[in-house]
């Protein structure tokens, strides 16, 4: 089974060092590429705009062979939904840390007091904001943190190339899995509900006492999220590709034979539901797949659906369980 690659991507005035410690935890066990966005760590003095920033991740992903799990925090994970939803084909599945707040008035305005404060200052802010990281989170990651630079110049481009953005949409567009991941005392957590309902296949994880910084603060909780999501990704591939295999000599007739049956009933079938089925039908023994006659195949299918039209009916009939 082949390890997924995992792509991380960093929040406002941050870089690629932040990650470190989750890095440390992950790249043993499968490739792991930290990214610099625009305007911040090696690309500090570049303008940000968002459809640079999708290129940024987009063009990583490309270097990890095509296809990789996207893990953004903040900035990072509103770039990680807009990437995802540009290029669903290359994202595998997506981790969204600390980013579900649809940005606006409320997300926009502590940043622009932020900036004027800091920059005013002679040295732009930069040992104030080492000094504040520095008590936010662990001391290595706030060493990791001032080794990459503190991008606060970067806040006037990230705030206006977010404006319109809307995140939502973005995620709805994005048909893969989604994991939103938040502290519990995490003001970016305040659409957390929203953002759930627009992803097509989501679970959200709050974790008690921890806030914005969470992947930087709780990176073997983090870390171990990630890894364990990255592993379902994996095994969800092998499934499918398992029932690509084996699923060959059934023919196509099949689903129009599905669809009358689950008519019958009242029911949809989904060709998903359709190749699950056939997979029952052949998957005899798992340690030994093998290909059997279509014509058994089918035989086998009729008899899976007399069982469901009989339980159907007996439902009906007031001997049926509650779900």
């Amino acid at each position: 089974m082949t390890n997924t690659p995992i792509v991380l991507v960093h929040g406002i005035r941050l870089s690629h060092t932040c990650w470190a410690e989750v890095i440390d935890r992950l790249a043993p066990r499968r490739p792991v590429l930290a990214i610099d966005l625009p305007g911040h760590g090696r690309r500090r003095g570049e303008r940000f705009t968002l459809p640079g920033a999708i290129e940024a991740v987009a063009e990583s992903i490309d270097r990890q062979g095509g296809n990789a799990l996207v893990v953004g925090h903040s900035l990072g994970g509103f770039v990680s939904i807009a990437t995802a939803a540009a290029h669903p084909g290359r994202v595998s599945g997506l981790v969204v840390a600390g980013s579900t707040l649809v940005p606006g008035r409320t997300l926009s305005m502590p940043f622009r007091l932020m900036h004027r404060a800091l920059s005013s200052r002679p040295d732009g802010g930069k040992a104030l904001s080492e000094r504040v990281f520095d008590r936010a989170v662990p001391s290595r990651v706030a060493a990791d943190i001032a080794r990459g630079g503190i991008a606060t110049e970067a806040i006037p481009d990230v705030l206006a190339a977010l404006t319109g953005f809307d995140p939502l949409a973005a995620l709805a567009a994005y048909p893969g899995p989604v994991r939103l991941v938040n502290g519990g005392h995490d003001h970016f957590r305040l659409g957390e509900q929203a953002f759930l309902r627009a992803a097509a296949d989501a679970r959200l994880l709050v974790v008690p006492r921890a806030g914005h910084y969470l992947p930087l603060t709780h990176a073997d909780a983090f870390a171990g999220l990630v890894a364990d999501f990255a592993a379902s990704i994996e095994m969800a591939k092998s499934m499918v590709s398992n029932m690509a295999k084996l699923t060959i000599t059934v023919p196509d007739a099949d689903l129009a034979f599905f669809e009358a049956a689950a008519a019958r009933n009242g029911l949809k079938v989904s060709p998903y539901f359709v190749r699950a089925a056939k997979i029952g039908a052949l998957w005899e023994d798992a340690n030994r797949p093998r290909q059997r006659d279509a014509a058994d195949d089918v035989a086998r299918a009729e008899e899976l659906l007399a069982l469901d039209e009989a339980a159907d009916s007996d439902a009906h009939n007031g001997h049926g369980h509650a779900a």
